[in-house]
């Protein structure tokens, strides 16, 4: 009988298959550019750094302005950073982020987008979070993708563009 400690010794995975080299990990933190307590969010982001961070990740963000504000009172990045793209399709949805989930901020100008795009809102969130993961590509990392509740398949739809 092969025991799952035998099988580490020997490099190969639970199912018996070879690993060709040993698991890497690395230690993420979150950090809310939008935080509405910016200077202790800097402080609490740089403690994460001291003890340790390899990269961060972001709130969701919906506008790329707070995080330009947090690096510049940052004095730059110290690890890598992934923004958070929240894919909404409505209207409500977006409503209810900004008022309702501590650390999200919705800008009125994102809503009111939204909003006018009426039974269209859907394709207009898609349009959104593909503006902002275009523009992402210039001040982060990369990004990670925040699909709509029970549709997973649905950040094929932005990563596909």
């Amino acid at each position: 009988m092969c025991t799952r400690s035998t099988r580490s010794a020997s490099r190969e995975d639970f199912n018996g298959k070879a690993i060709d080299a040993p698991t890497s990990f690395f230690l993420g933190v979150a950090v809310n550019p939008s935080a509405d307590d910016l200077e202790t969010e800097l402080e609490r982001f740089r403690e994460k750094v001291e003890a340790g961070a390899h990269f961060a990740m972001t709130q969701a963000l919906f506008d790329l302005s707070y995080l330009d504000r947090f690096e510049e009172r940052l004095g730059g990045w110290p690890i890598p950073v992934l923004i958070g793209i929240f894919m909404v399709r409505s209207h409500q949805l977006a409503v209810r982020l900004h008022n309702e989930v501590p650390g999200i901020v919705v800008p009125e100008r994102v809503q009111n987008r939204l909003r006018e795009a009426g039974p269209n809102a859907a394709g207009e969130g898609l349009a959104l979070a593909r503006e902002l993961a275009a523009d992402a590509r210039e001040r982060a990392a990369g990004i990670y993708v925040i699909p709509p509740f029970k549709q997973p398949e649905a950040a094929l739809e932005l990563l596909g563009s």
